[in-house]
């Protein structure tokens, strides 16, 4: 059998296929079903980013036919991820099998038909990075850039991403210049055109204040709940009292502080120059309480093996027009997903995956998988200052990135080693053979 790009493609995208038949229309949490909501209504938001809201109306045609777009974002994923897959180098057979290999599991096929804007951003990402390789495509790299730039605009963290690599890049003086800096430039000038063009269209800002704010409002409530005196002391003169702010939750997680609407919004001018404050009082505490929250992003488990929310495999409010097609069929398959989840100390330990996967790129040299390592750490980087909780979708590409890398190692020194175990038994035989 002959192995190659085309047949690696259409079996990666059967296998898509195959699992969105049987969980139609895919899986659908609370964020999901408001953005259904929201297109349903025709009153567009950029809470999930402008030009996301305009690709799902458009997909689902005003949120009658939801499983499309649960298609097409899986799709794009498998596209991406066998794409970028045969742009390293390794022997066909070896991507073949890795392509085939990480469909198969539920880190492509159930986040794939999750209806989350983290799929397309993640397949953004993935083809950006193709089009800097260039190995395979070649002169076609202008069009991966474009596809890329309106898939990266879905998710808001993608200027800190893009900005974060870019400085990386200049710094270590990493890729060849030129490779780099054309098909970088068209991708951020295609998301900066998608990003705020689309928010003009809809009449919307491009970022709003609440979602930006969100993690500076966390790392404020668990200053009150952990050190209320020096809260009161510095904090109140800006933001209000100890009682309205306090949570320990947002510590780790969703912050439960019981502000009011009213408090809420006459906050966000002061939240800043709050945590500014807090900054200059006790910047250790800052990194303590990240370091805590996002520990999943971290290589060492200084708080533990991490378990941050993984991969979602329901539809979390059901109705006569949301709903699986095959539940029975649905809920069995749906346990090899939930099996993943249970394991999400190391398949949703991104940190982990980075290093491993930036020890494999150095070990081999390779300049492209370097390159797609920092994209990584970028992308760890800004999401360890800005996620407002942990979430393993949020680091969906530095996944994808560390477990294609250290599969296709692992296959390629699996079949050295069966080639060695071979030659040596064939030594054997032929030795045994002149013995007689």
């Amino acid at each position: 059998m002959k192995f190659t790009y085309r047949k690696s493609l259409i079996t990666a995208s059967l296998i898509a296929i195959t699992f969105w038949l049987i969980f139609l229309p895919g899986f659908y949490s609370s964020d999901s079903i408001g953005v259904l909501g929201m297109v349903k209504s025709g009153e567009l938001s950029s809470a999930h980013t402008a030009p996301y809201a305009i690709f799902v109306k458009i997909l689902t045609f005003s949120g009658s036919v939801p499983g499309l777009v649960t298609l097409v974002n899986s799709l794009a994923l498998v596209f991406a991820t066998t794409t970028f897959i045969w742009e390293l180098e390794y022997q066909p057979k070896i991507k073949f099998l890795a392509s085939l290999i990480i469909s198969s599991t539920p880190l492509i096929w159930a986040m794939g038909i999750t209806l989350w804007h983290d799929i397309p951003f993640t397949a953004g990402l993935l083809i950006f990075l193709v089009s800097i390789a260039r190995k395979r495509i070649g002169r076609s790299w202008i069009v991966y850039a474009l596809f890329a730039g309106v898939l990266l605009s879905f998710r808001p963290n993608w200027i800190p991403l893009m900005l974060t690599l870019g400085a990386i890049t200049i710094i270590f003086k990493s890729h060849r210049s030129r490779n780099t800096l054309i098909p970088f430039l068209t991708t951020i000038t295609v998301a900066s055109v998608s990003f705020f063009g689309a928010s003009f269209l809809i009449k919307e800002p491009a970022v709003q204040v609440h979602y930006a704010q969100e993690w500076i409002r966390n790392d404020l409530s668990c200053f009150a709940a952990k050190d209320s005196n020096r809260f009161t002391l510095d904090m109140t003169p800006y933001i209000g009292s100890v009682d309205e702010w306090k949570s320990t939750q947002a510590c780790t997680f969703l912050n439960d502080a019981k502000l009011d609407k009213k408090t809420l919004l006459e906050s966000y001018e002061q939240v800043i120059p709050a945590w500014i404050k807090l900054l200059q009082i006790d910047p250790l505490f800052i990194l303590r309480t990240h370091l805590e929250r996002n520990n999943y992003l971290v290589p060492f488990p200084f708080y533990g093996v991490p378990g941050p929310p993984f991969l979602h495999t329901n539809i979390e409010a059901e109705s006569p027009d949301l709903k699986w097609a095959n539940p029975q069929l649905a809920e069995q398959i749906r346990l090899v997903a939930r099996s993943w989840n249970l394991l999400r100390g190391v398949f949703a330990f991104a940190g982990l995956w980075v290093l491993v996967s930036l020890i494999i790129a150095l070990r081999r040299k390779s300049e492209f998988e370097i390159f797609s390592v920092m994209a990584s750490i970028s992308l760890l980087l800004t999401l360890f200052v800005f996620a407002p909780i942990p979430d393993g979708r949020y680091a969906l590409p530095a996944l994808v990135i560390g477990q294609c890398i250290s599969l296709l190692y692992l296959l390629r020194n699996l079949e050295m080693l069966v080639k060695s175990v071979r030659l040596r038994l064939q030594s054997d035989k032929e030795r045994k053979s002149r013995e007689k």
